[in-house]
């Protein structure tokens, strides 16, 4: 028998220490497969660029419906994701997390920063100094921000939209 076929049978007929030995390998090497990883990774980008536009093309209906269902079970880290996606588009610096705008919202004490009305559940992220004027993606620069506000402030500076509102 082969040292590989007596490991095969050893993990199945001990699965639970097989599954802690290979957890305490992680922890203790952790630094030489993150370079391991790295190496094959370079090593084989193009087999891996084409292998994975083979399987998300493959799997395109499936890959929907799992985004679409954690999107509806996570909607708060959905929303900040989709943001920190279009702000990288944009080429603005920062990111925030979900927990960074839960934050805010405790902060204004689930009222809007713009009117003070009660938020509730139905509120948006509002980045105060829009991206487009050079804003950050940064948690310095989020809101909580009712519908109405955030869509009638749309780009506006700041202050110029204070003005509109008093």
């Amino acid at each position: 028998m082969s040292v590989a076929e007596y490991n095969g049978l050893y993990r199945k007929t001990h699965p639970v220490s097989a599954v802690e030995f290979q957890r305490r390998y992680r922890e203790t090497h952790h630094e030489q497969l993150r370079a391991a990883g790295r190496t094959y990774a370079a090593a084989h980008c193009e087999e891996r660029r084409v292998y994975m536009l083979e399987y998300v093309a493959a799997h395109r209906e499936a890959r929907a419906e799992y985004y679409r269902h954690y999107s509806e079970t996570y909607p708060d880290v959905a929303r900040a994701h989709s943001r920190n996606y279009r702000a990288r588009k944009r080429g603005a610096v920062g990111s925030h997390t979900a927990a960074d705008l839960l934050a805010q919202y405790d902060r204004q004490k689930g009222r809007c920063f713009y009117c003070k009305t009660r938020l509730g559940d139905n509120y948006h992220a509002e980045h105060v100094t829009p991206l487009v004027l050079g804003g950050s993606n940064g948690p310095e620069n989020i809101v909580a921000a009712c519908p109405t506000c955030n869509l009638s402030k749309n780009a506006k500076h700041p202050m110029d939209f204070a003005g509109l509102l008093f």
